[in-house]
């Protein structure tokens, strides 16, 4: 029988953890696991195939390690072939700020890390954010290229009325 995650009810403080100061001593299981702050929130999520060795050089720890008294919390995933589908609904759900969704675009694009077996995802990820941040400037740009017509159109019925109240004047003055 496949194992059953209920995300929604996932409670951090009934998972295994440890401090990550102790990452040496993290078991050597497939898990999807989440990095938890001082404050009981989790600020990332991940998967790996061995908690223990993904640990040893994880492309994140400069940064996580910066964060006092961070966690490890983990659910052991029998099937390594779900845990790509498990993190994602728990990254998702949980909507950690460093998985890149309230980064600033160049933070994301530079935190991916490109190992062998995931290059596809971090095209895929790359494409997405280049491609979000393209729309978002483009959008911008239709809107300001817009506004500026709009106010060339103004411009030049205002130049006439001055040629038009000009005309008057000198006609008055004479």
């Amino acid at each position: 029988m496949p194992q059953q995650i209920i995300i929604e009810q996932i409670n951090l403080l009934d998972l295994p953890s440890m401090p990550l100061a102790q990452r040496n001593n993290f078991p050597a299981i497939p898990c999807v696991y989440f990095v938890v702050s001082a404050e009981s929130q989790v600020a990332y999520v991940g998967r790996t195939t061995n908690l223990k060795t993904r640990w040893v050089s994880h492309h994140r720890y400069e940064e996580i390690k910066l964060m006092q008294n961070t966690s490890v919390a983990w659910i052991e995933v029998t099937d390594v072939d779900t845990l790509p589908e498990i993190e994602q609904l728990i990254i998702d759900y949980f909507n950690p700020p460093l998985n890149g969704k309230m980064t600033a675009i160049v933070n994301q694009v530079s935190a991916i890390s490109i190992s062998p077996d995931r290059v596809d995802k971090a095209f895929d990820r790359v494409e997405l954010i280049v491609g979000q941040a393209f729309d978002e400037v483009k959008s911008r740009f239709e809107k300001l290229k817009n506004k500026n017509a709009a106010l060339e159109k103004e411009n030049r019925k205002l130049k006439d009325t001055v040629k038009q109240l000009t005309a008057i004047i000198n006609n008055l003055s004479e």
